[in-house]
């Protein structure tokens, strides 16, 4: 599976705040360290790694041997660093964005407390006896209007380094 632009995009921003959970070290890319990695993924799905200053080979060469070596996808190679997304078979955690728009679903986040408004009048003129065609939501209606700020007949005084206040 090939991530798209918008998925790692996505994933770069996930894993951002992620501390590195593996560094290639001087042994470079052994049997134990691949096993290591295999057993990060299958816990976390998205991780850092970091390659040593006495690492054997280059932070590229490192990325991409273990992609292919753990059936990951490389989803960003930043400095010293790199990340490795592998979605879990059985349940994945992450889901991306690719995801969502190739099975129609999207996602809505609603606000604590407010309704979603409904795009259909006839349907909401139901539930309440006052609206009409044309009145606004139920949670639009309770919405104070806003109150204009009151200006101070004050003036403000000038700065002291100007000439009216030299005066």
């Amino acid at each position: 599976m090939a991530l798209s632009g918008k998925d790692r995009r996505f994933l770069r921003g996930l894993g951002h705040h992620l501390d590195p959970v593996l560094q290639v070290g001087k042994e470079g890319l052994s049997e134990a360290f691949l096993a290591a990695v295999e057993q990060a993924l299958s816990d976390h799905e998205l991780i850092k790694i970091r390659v040593g200053e006495s690492a054997p080979m280059d932070r590229r060469e490192a990325a991409d041997a273990l992609a292919e070596a753990t059936r990951a996808e490389l989803a960003q190679v930043l400095g010293r660093t790199f990340l490795l997304y592998r979605a879990d078979a059985d349940e994945p955690r992450i889901a991306l964005p690719s995801d969502g728009a190739k099975a129609g679903k999207t996602k809505t986040v609603a606000r604590a407390g407010v309704k979603p408004a409904s795009r259909d009048k006839a349907e909401t003129a139901g539930d309440d006896p006052f609206a009409q065609a044309g009145d606004a939501t139920e949670f639009e209606r309770h919405v104070p209007a806003p109150v204009p700020k009151a200006r101070s007949k004050r003036r403000s005084l000038p700065h002291r380094s100007s000439k009216k206040a030299m005066r």
